[in-house]
């Protein structure tokens, strides 16, 4: 042993050289004192100097905000797999057991780590948090968790400090009364819980700069807790209770109730000095515990079981009630029904409801699914039929794909649209009753054969058109959502289909096509579609005969015209809805048309039209503004086109261009309406006139070049493009004829352009596929009338202003 000076006290160090060196100082009595050689009397010495002299650091209490939190059993306590008497007991802990806290959100029940691991729920009432201890005896305060550290400090007996953490199983860290921080040896310290000390936590500098507390009220039972939190502060948060006899402080954010009454808990910012308060009320519950005869029951759907309800002290009266009343309902008397498939969780509590008892009722729901296979295979583009049996029969089934990207369903018919796994399921309308199948698509040989585009999207009812090559046949996976024939994919429902293009030796090429909701507006324009500030414009949008209502936005202010559709006529599968407007002001406007549908109103784009309105109308005046189609060239042009209700090849065309309606070339990719009615062809014509190239070339070429041109000129060049295309707006010699007339004033001018060059130019294109056509000819003499003379009729064939023939026909 060691006997060293320190002040006026002569303390013996007893420290045995086993394992675990003994780290309590016991008091020196006489008996202990023994006489040493006078050197070791000098080495003690130096050793307590260099004690003094070492810089041991000193732990913020911040860093250990995030260190763990012990509790102590108060008594023998059940150790859960949950939290409520409901779960089943792992093991029963010892009275003054000390365990990790993991989790304290839920006031009723801890979550908890015993030493070797194991975690569990305890019941809060039954745990101490652990904030203090104080030394037993003369107890060594080091500088880290075993006697290899330097020496702090020795502290006295009875030495209070405020534990901070556990290292291993022998020693703890811990805040002695001046803030200093060490380690002391666990064998001689006293847990003290409940502490009355206000322990102050630190919150990061870089919180958010509002400081809030997660509850200003609160009612709690007495002997139960609660837990506060907070946000936002700026430096360590401080915790009081203005009455400790109601509201106890057990540890940071946590207050016990202690007797019943009313206590406002306090929360204060150190650093800004804000103060944030919860009141809170403590009261008395009914009786200390409410016991169920059951946890958990499973029952069909109809039957019932009766739920027998103790109360600790006997004879509390309780409320029972359910957490899903479509799934089980309970009775008064403790009886629970099954009313549908599902979980409900049936509830006993006092007129508190702080104390609580649950049982977790299953419901197995009437009816079944089952299907034929429970694993199928198909290959992309091929599709499967699932066989399924239900009760009852007139059971109602939705079906679902876990990946519409690898397999679609559609009524039990699937479709495989990629190489992978999905799974299948068929459920009732509750989603309760179900099956399922798990279907895998075999990826398919696409060799030489392929397609413009391997995948589409579009509207129920439209057509998309796609190109294919080095194949001879085309076929869908699902035809009740889509056909094909020579590359048209004529939807019909929304869902989504494998469309396949296969040559004779069996490759195929896939496009997968998605199919969605019918629009609400299949086509929309305004007539007169140039019109003037005394029109009364008509507005008018076709749409599929689901539609109960239209109505038109016309954007002309601040605050959008409605106009009410007025008129409803039906022609074939449509409806054409009508609406009239009168002009404020002249300018280019947006209309959109909005349907009805199912008492919800909706557009798209095809809803979407341009309205064209200028202050006055005179087709011989000429300018430099750009102009929009005439309703007479409209016409005209529909006249000379013909109709064409279902996309055909035009035989006049050098590539046979697909064609529809009025002359509307269909392209690659491109969705449509197939089989039009005649006032839809009319509607497409308007809207390709106006937002296609036509109009937009003309007018570019005149306008750029400062050839003043008039409407007649206009729509008699539009209507020739419109059937050759804008590829002479470029660069032609009928452009530079057009650009060659010059008025007296200097300026290019359409009224002064060369009249028999522009004649002879003009009849010269009446050729298509490398033939001479009449219809061509006719054609261009009727465009030269309207040019010349302002004539819109289809009369070319008399040629009334004698023009003279081309050489290679005559009229």
């Amino acid at each position: 042993m060691e006997l060293l000076k320190i002040g006026y006290k002569s303390v013996i160090l007893n420290e045995r050289s086993c394992c675990f060196p003994m780290e309590s100082q016991t008091k020196p009595t006489h008996k202990h004192l023994t006489k040493k050689p006078l050197f070791r009397w000098l080495i003690a010495v130096m050793c307590m100097l260099a004690l003094l002299l070492t810089s041991v650091p000193l732990v913020s209490l911040q860093a250990a905000a995030s260190t763990p939190v012990y509790v102590k059993t108060e008594t023998a306590v059940n150790l859960r797999t949950g939290a409520g008497t409901q779960y089943s007991t792992l093991q029963v802990l010892k009275k003054d057991t000390t365990v990790t806290l993991l989790d304290r959100s839920n006031t009723d029940w801890y979550k908890v780590r015993l030493g070797d691991g194991t975690t569990g729920y305890c019941y809060a009432n039954n745990m101490d948090v652990l904030n203090d201890c104080k030394s037993t005896d003369y107890l060594n305060f080091r500088t880290g968790p075993s006697t290899d550290y330097s020496i702090i400090r020795t502290l006295v007996p009875g030495t209070r400090l405020n534990i901070i953490c556990f290292s291993g199983g022998l020693w703890l860290k811990a805040v002695a009364p001046d803030g200093v921080v060490g380690y002391v040896c666990t064998d001689y310290v006293e847990y003290i819980a409940d502490s009355s000390i206000k322990v102050t936590t630190s919150t990061s500098q870089a919180a958010a700069s509002s400081f809030t507390l997660s509850q200003t009220t609160a009612q709690i039972a007495r002997g139960r807790k609660l837990i506060l939190s907070t946000s936002g502060a700026k430096g360590t948060v401080e915790w009081t209770s203005s009455d400790e006899t109601i509201a106890r402080f057990v540890s940071d954010g946590v207050f016990k109730g202690v007797s019943e009454g009313k206590a406002t808990i306090t929360a204060t910012d150190t650093k800004t000095k804000q103060s944030l308060t919860c009141e809170l009320t403590v009261v008395a519950t009914d009786y200390r515990f409410v016991y169920l005869s059951d946890s958990a029951r499973t029952l069909e759907e109809g039957q019932n079981f009766t739920l027998s309800i103790a109360t600790e002290p006997e004879g509390g009266k309780y409320t029972l009630r359910s957490s899903d009343t479509t799934v089980a309902t309970v009775s008064d008397a403790g009886v629970v029904k099954g009313v549908g498939g599902g979980k409900a969780v049936i509830t006993a509590s006092d007129s508190t409801g702080i104390v609580t008892a649950s049982c977790q009722v299953t419901v197995n729901p009437k009816g079944s699914i089952s299907f034929s296979s429970s694993y199928l295979s198909v290959y992309a583009g091929s599709s499967v039929r699932i066989g399924v049996t239900k009760t009852p029969v007139s059971m109602a089934l939705v079906w679902n794909s876990t990946d519409n990207n690898v397999a679609s369903v559609n009524n039990g018919l699937v479709s495989g649209l990629r190489a992978g796994t999905a799974i299948i399921t068929a459920s009732d309308s509750t989603g309760k009753i179900k099956a399922k199948c798990v279907v895998t698509v075999n990826g398919v040989n696409s060799g030489y054969v392929s397609l413009s585009r391997y995948q589409a999207t579009t509207t129920a009812g439209k057509t998309i058109y796609i190109q294919g090559y080095n194949g001879s046949q085309w076929s869908t996976s699902d035809s009740s959502i889509a056909t094909v024939w020579d590359g048209f994919i004529e939807t019909k429902m929304p869902g989504r289909v494998a469309v396949s293009y296969t040559n004779s030796y069996g490759q195929k090429a896939i496009c997968v096509v998605t199919v969605t909701e019918p629009a609400p507006i299949r086509f929309s324009y305004s007539s007169p579609n140039s019109a003037t500030l005394s029109s009364k414009i008509t507005l008018v949008a076709i749409t599929d005969t689901k539609r109960s209502g239209v109505y038109f936005s016309v954007q002309d202010g601040t605050t959008p015209t409605i106009v009410q559709a007025t008129s409803k006529t039906a022609e074939g599968n449509t409806y054409i809805w009508k609406g009239t407007y009168t002009p404020k002001q002249a300018g280019t406007f947006t209309v959109k048309a909005y349907a009805k549908y199912n008492n919800a109103w909706s557009t798209c784009s095809d809803g979407t039209s341009k309205m064209f309105i200028a202050n006055k109308y005179d087709p011989t005046e000429v300018g430099l503004k750009r102009l929009r189609a005439s309703d007479g060239v409209i016409k005209f042009i529909a006249s000379n086109e013909g109709y064409v209700p279902r996309v055909v090849y035009d035989n006049m065309s050098y590539g046979l261009d697909p064609t529809l309606g009025h002359g509307y070339v269909v392209h690659e990719g491109e969705c449509f309406y197939n089989n039009v009615t005649l006032s839809e062809a009319y509607a497409l014509l308007v809207e390709t006139v106006n937002e296609k190239c036509f109009a937009t070339d003309v007018n570019n070429m005149l306008i750029n070049n400062y050839a003043y041109f008039n409407q007649q000129q206009f729509d008699a060049l539009l209507s020739f493009s419109y059937n050759l295309g804008t590829g002479w707006t470029y660069g032609s010699d009928l452009k530079d004829i057009i650009l060659s007339g010059y008025a007296p004033n200097g300026s290019r001018n359409l009224n002064y352009v060369g009249r028999n060059k522009l004649i002879r130019e003009m009849l010269a294109y009446h050729h298509a596929g490398g033939n001479c056509y009449y219809g061509l000819l006719y054609r261009r003499a009727d465009e030269l009338e309207m040019f010349l003379y302002g004539d819109y009729v289809h009369d070319g064939s008399y040629n009334k202003h004698g023009f003279p023939s081309p050489y290679c026909i005559s009229f």
